[in-house]
């Protein structure tokens, strides 16, 4: 049997400061896998622990991505002809208010034919 005790002399925390330590130790065992019985040993010992604050490493800067003012002015014209498109299709009488898909407006079908006997 192996007992092991650490004991601080006041409660942990994240302040500085120093704080007792004692650490005690007990085993009966008579080898290393402790399959047997042997005479008792005990140690005990004591030291201080030191606290220190913890001071938080700088976060390093980030970069926020964004356009050049070329890309910039080539998203801006992208999306004026996308708006022209938008209304020039929208204000077209033959086509239904689906112009946000950009698609040209369908012909009418027509019936279908019917072959015709020849003389």
């Amino acid at each position: 049997m192996t007992y092991l005790d650490i004991e601080p002399s006041a409660p942990l925390s994240n302040t500085p400061g120093t704080v007792e330590l004692a650490f005690g130790m007990s085993t009966t065992c008579g080898n290393a896998a402790c399959s047997t019985n042997g005479p008792g040993l005990r140690a005990f010992f004591s030291g201080q622990l030191v606290g220190v604050p913890y001071i938080a490493p700088p976060a390093a800067p980030t970069s926020v991505p964004t356009l050049n003012q070329w890309s910039l002015a080539g998203l801006s014209m992208l999306l004026a002809a996308w708006a022209l498109l938008y209304r020039r299709c929208a204000s077209s009488p033959d086509t239904k208010r689906s112009a946000l898909i950009l698609y040209p407006a369908q012909p009418a079908s027509k019936p279908p034919r019917v072959p015709q006997d020849s003389p």
